[in-house]
């Protein structure tokens, strides 16, 4: 009731400041409700709005299937966002039930609970057009039950576990190697019974080859590929190669990129790079990245950091129609060690607007992960928890 009541708050602020039409409403966001209309349409799995519908190769299938789905039964898009936000709803109930199942303290579930009720970031994603809200519930849910097998590995349990996770994967392709641990944890919890991992482990595979095989056959049919999404090859190649040339030259994303797709990059966009020609791009990857060490290092340092400390808000505060025109060269930790007095000015002068929202929120995902890494530390460092903290 506590996450219904935030997402039902964020969405009518947001729907108070939009400028009253469908897609100030709710933002349209990585083509997914492109492919849901073409879905209905006829056109196929196409994010194009004219002929000749050329088939998509970077979104999976589940959630543009769940979206026209939504779409065909109600009819309006509004209505598929009140059924996102019902099922986002239970997303912190999921939580709960996790921080029950790894440790016993049942206040501190209760907290995870009412963190995830309210956090803003996930209140935001769950009114919109974006494949995250979907996966999250998937995900946990399978995790879940995953969690229930470690308590006592029955077959039936994993079944259950397996099927969500490879729905899961069939939404956001993020955790397709997720299997390799699986079957590692289950040869862990059935050490001394090599049948029961065997079984167990075959079980795991077919229920993801299964679920995943009707999509990779498409991919083969269509372009040759049986990858899921070209995202494996053309993110890296549009976003982590120019990022590791801006860092390593000190010059803008934006500039690096351009600079690098009208070079040596040779493509329009990222939207260049498909399933059918991944192969040439991927091949060069290698040789692109390893010629820009120092800035290669510097970007994985950067994705490390903000992984766990990036919060989103900015993001939340333009749905908000309250979005700052200031906006950083770099980002800010390199800049506080490169020039602090700039860094201190520039921080004054965003502490005069709503981007003060951003600072805190940045400073306690700053804590959250510091916290993380502690309280991992102290789990591995317990005999009876070591192993789900492994997990």
């Amino acid at each position: 009731l506590l996450a219904l009541t935030a997402r039902v708050l964020f969405f009518s602020l947001a729907a108070v400041s939009s400028d009253g039409t469908e897609s100030g409403l709710v933002p349209r966001f990585d083509g997914y409700i492109d492919i849901a209309e073409n879905l209905i349409a006829g056109n196929g799995f196409t994010q194009d709005s004219e002929p000749p519908f050329t088939p998509d190769s970077i979104r999976t299938p589940l959630y543009p299937f769940f979206l026209a789905g939504l779409v065909m039964v109600f009819g309006n898009h509004v209505a598929v966002i009140v059924a996102q936000m019902l099922l986002a709803s239970f997303i912190p109930l999921l939580g709960y039930r996790i921080a029950r199942q790894l440790f016993p303290d049942a206040h501190l579930a209760a907290a995870v609970g009412v963190f995830l009720a309210v956090e803003p970031l996930a209140a935001h994603l769950s009114s919109t057009f974006q494949v995250e809200t979907f996966f999250t519930l998937l995900f946990l849910g399978g995790f879940t039950l995953f969690l229930d097998y470690w308590k006592e590995p029955r077959t039936r349990t994993l079944l259950f576990a397996m099927a969500l996770l490879a729905l899961a994967t069939l939404a956001r392709p993020t955790i397709q190697f997720l299997p390799i641990l699986l079957i590692l944890a289950i040869f862990f919890l059935s050490r001394g019974n090599i049948r029961v991992s065997v079984r167990h482990s075959l079980i795991t595979i077919g229920i993801f080859t299964a679920v995943l095989a009707p999509w990779s056959i498409r991919n083969v049919i269509q372009f040759k590929n049986p990858s899921l999404s070209v995202q494996s090859v053309s993110v890296p190649y549009a976003f982590l190669v120019p990022s590791a040339i801006a860092l390593e030259e000190g010059i803008g994303f934006s500039k690096a990129q351009q600079e690098f797709n009208q070079g040596i990059g040779g493509i329009k966009d990222v939207e260049y790079i498909t399933l059918e020609n991944a192969s040439e791009y991927k091949r060069r990857l290698p040789g692109l990245l390893l010629a820009h060490p120092s800035g290669l290092l510097k970007s994985i340092g950067v994705t490390t950091l903000t992984f766990f400390t990036h919060d989103g808000y900015l993001d939340v505060l333009a749905r908000l129609h309250l979005d700052p025109s200031l906006r950083l060269k770099r980002p800010a930790f390199m800049l506080l060690f490169e020039s602090p007095k700039e860094a201190l000015a520039l921080a004054v002068s965003l502490a005069r607007s709503p981007m003060l929202i951003v600072i805190f929120g940045r400073i306690f995902w700053t804590l959250v992960a510091l916290l993380f890494v502690i309280g991992a530390v102290r789990v591995l460092k317990t005999s009876e928890h070591r192993a789900k903290g492994v997990f």
